[in-house]
């Protein structure tokens, strides 16, 4: 069987289920509700992270769960019918979620971003098509941008996925889709592509945007297997190759004429609202190292050497090491809080102009954050030696997982540069 008729065939348990008391309760809660929901629900999920990061399986059981207690809801505004949660407690929950299981955590992050694009800027009625399947039942979106040749379309490239615009007999008008996207992750369980691509019209300039495909719609091919990374084993973040692909015209999404350049990438960087993706990357991250840490505050107490007689944790060059861990998350978690806060001031008006934070600014956040949570992780190996990269000890798995915090767009060097540029007066 493979692995998209596996999660297929899992009967959903959530059929149904009717969440608008749970969300509302969440609402009505408001943080500390938001972040009790996700202490409730991390046990579970790490039960079962050792057996889909071995096998790869997409943790289906895990959404149907997540949905159910309104935790992917969250960044889903209340007049929406969601949960309208503070970033503050959408990075929190997210993180608790990540110390639980990297990949299912990974995967929630990119639904809470699209999830709120899609409340935000998406039109009618592509928007409230989305949002009730999505309330209605643990339906999630994907964002598809990285192609085999072009790379990461932050660093600039025309998309060579295209987007031919067709007129049927009756006039009426669709977009015909053709091209290859890898790294589509959740791959073989997800409701919706949204597919980054460039228009082939007759008239007018080469526009690029995304365009949403429903799962299932004939001519997409999910290519199982390809996804073969150390870490983020359970995302089944497989390539994904559209074959002249038909949807509705209005299921085009944000197009806008093609420069060079991403222009949703420049748009993000000259924004002064910041939005919400680099600090749940950040949170994401910082939560596979506080794992790390609470696994090897354990593994010390317990681990007593012969030689020794007593446990390692009495050993001061361990003491040290672990008070360095301590620091990182530590640090981690006031640098994430803090300009989550901030944020949340910002969208609620309570902020000056000066005190705004910018897109660029949530960026360094992320830069800051993966490096203090990959240190942390590289140190908690490096101490325990051998022990660290079996595989019946998590940490190894942790190691595997938060490696992946330097590849996601924009990378480090982009906003290193754009940050040095700026400082010198230079412009980003």
């Amino acid at each position: 069987m493979t692995i998209l008729a596996e999660v297929r065939s899992v009967e959903p348990s959530t059929s149904g289920l009717d969440i608008r008391q749970t969300i509302a309760a969440l609402r009505a809660g408001g943080d500390e509700a938001v972040i009790a929901a996700a202490e409730a629900i991390a046990p579970a999920i790490a039960e079962r992270a050792d057996y889909h990061d071995r096998t790869g399986i997409f943790p289906t059981r895990n959404f149907e769960e997540l949905w159910a207690s309104g935790l992917t809801s969250l960044s889903l505004p209340a007049s929406a019918g969601g949960v309208g949660a503070s970033l503050y407690a959408t990075s929190r929950a997210l993180g608790l979620v990540a110390k639980a299981d990297g990949s299912t955590a990974f995967l929630l992050k990119w639904h809470l971003t699209r999830f709120r694009d899609a409340a935000s800027k998406w039109p009618e009625p592509v928007r409230s098509d989305v949002l009730r399947e999505i309330l209605s039942g643990p339906a999630l979106i994907a964002g598809l941008r990285v192609e085999p040749e072009l790379g990461s379309p932050a660093r600039g490239g025309t998309p060579g996925t295209r987007a031919k615009l067709v007129v049927g007999p009756n006039g009426e008008k669709k977009w015909r889709i053709s091209g290859h996207k890898i790294y589509g992750s959740g791959s073989v369980a997800v409701r919706w592509f949204a597919v980054w691509g460039a228009t082939l019209e007759e008239d007018g300039p080469v526009r690029v945007g995304s365009f949403l495909v429903p799962a299932g719609t004939p001519g997409v091919e999910i290519i199982e297997g390809s996804w073969d990374q150390i870490g983020m084993r359970a995302t089944a973040s497989n390539d994904i190759v559209f074959h002249d692909v038909e949807i509705p015209y209005e299921n085009a999404i944000g197009l806008l004429p093609f420069q060079g350049a991403d222009p949703l990438s420049a748009r993000r960087k000259e924004s002064a609202v910041a939005d919400w993706g680099s600090v749940l990357e950040a949170s994401l991250y910082a939560g596979i190292a506080d794992a790390t840490r609470d696994w090897l505050v354990v593994y010390l107490n317990k681990r007593a050497p012969a030689s020794l007689g007593a446990p390692l944790s009495h050993l001061e060059r361990f003491q040290l090491a672990v008070g360095e861990i301590e620091l990182l998350t530590y640090a981690n978690r006031q640098l994430i809080d803090s300009v989550s806060r901030r944020i949340d001031a910002q969208s609620a008006g309570e902020t000056s102009l000066e005190q705004e934070v910018t897109g660029n600014e949530t960026a360094m956040v992320k830069v800051a954050a993966v490096r203090n949570a990959i240190a942390a992780v590289d140190l908690a190996v490096s101490l325990v030696g051998n022990p660290g990269l079996a595989y019946r000890h998590p940490v190894q798995r942790y190691y595997r997982d938060v490696l992946h915090g330097r590849v996601h767009e924009p990378q480090a060097d982009t906003i290193l540069l754009a940050t040095g540029r700026q400082a010198l007066g230079l412009g980003a």
